[in-house]
């Protein structure tokens, strides 16, 4: 059994599919699988990815026959995963070669820590440097309420959520929700269960181009129909499906009652600070018209 599995999810992604795949064959660290689930792709990805899985037993090769959308397909190489640690890496994205090494050392160093990430740095479809990703540094955090304002407080997208996290935490959660900033919620479950790391250095290529889902679904009612699919054409209510999670997650965070009640105010208090509220409204009047 791999310590490290690496769940791939992908839907039509052969343009940038081979870089991800290969950055994790050429690891430093070898002992991992990958988990490659592709959401009924209609390119060239299942033809790459069956290439890939016959050449390497530690890659495995799942399709989908129709497209569930993004959260299930992310889901679903969680499920098929056995390794101690687990990473998710966007079809997009690649890793520099010690990046495992790096992350199960700091895993192995300190059983509170749950997740380790990276910096990113930005590339363009040539893999050309083009910027640095900046996330905020939770490590210094020492409460869960600390953590938790950290990872609300960003505004540079769920970059850690590609980190290496323990499998068994990792399961102790909803995973990927299917609606918009589920991965947001994830990040702030993992916060309430322990420590977050982030590595020194930049290690994690994070590509920007034109066909990523941020700039595909730019409204967030629209978003929820790429995290699931059945949402297509159905009125949703995400601003109030997203505080509702957020708020399910800190009731059963495994905190002391002073703790969560700390934590819980933290995040009324962000809420009113970002104005949610005016989210909330609109998406009742969204409903009304529709």
């Amino acid at each position: 059994m791999a310590r490290v599995s690496i769940g791939l999810p992908v839907y039509n992604g052969e343009n940038f599919l081979a870089k991800a795949v290969e950055s994790v064959i050429n690891q430093s660290f070898t002992d991992w699988e990958m988990i490659i689930s592709d959401n009924a792709s209609t390119d060239g990805t299942e033809k790459l990815c069956r290439t890939y899985a016959a050449q390497d037993s530690r890659i495995r090769y799942f399709r989908h026959p129709e497209n569930l959308g993004a959260a299930p397909n992310f889901n679903y190489t969680v499920a098929e995963a056995n390794g101690e640690f687990f990473q998710w890496l966007a079809h997009d994205d690649y890793l520099a070669a010690e990046w495992l090494e790096h992350c199960v050392t700091e895993l192995d160093a300190d059983p509170e820590v749950q997740l380790v990430y990276g910096q990113e740095l930005g590339v363009n479809d040539n893999d050309e440097i083009i910027g640095k990703r900046p996330y905020l540094q939770p490590n210094a955090r020492a409460t869960a309420r600390e953590r938790m304002y950290a990872i609300l407080s960003n505004d540079r997208g769920s970059p850690a959520v590609f980190g290496l996290m323990r499998r068994e935490v990792l399961g102790r959660t909803d995973l990927i929700g299917s609606y918009d900033a589920s991965d947001q919620v994830l990040l702030v479950d993992m916060a309430m269960q322990g420590k977050i790391i982030e590595l020194p250095g930049w290690m994690y290529y994070h590509r920007e181009h034109d066909q990523r889902s941020v700039h595909a679904y730019r409204d967030r009612h629209a978003a929820n129909e790429w995290f699931a699919t059945r949402h297509k054409g159905k009125t949703t209510f995400p601003e109030w499906r997203l505080m509702w999670e957020y708020s399910q997650v800190i009731w059963r965070a495994p905190l002391g009652l002073g703790e969560r009640w700390s934590v819980f105010a933290q995040f009324l208090r962000w809420g009113k600070y970002r104005r949610r509220y005016k989210r909330l409204f609109e998406d009742l009047v969204i409903a009304v018209r529709r």
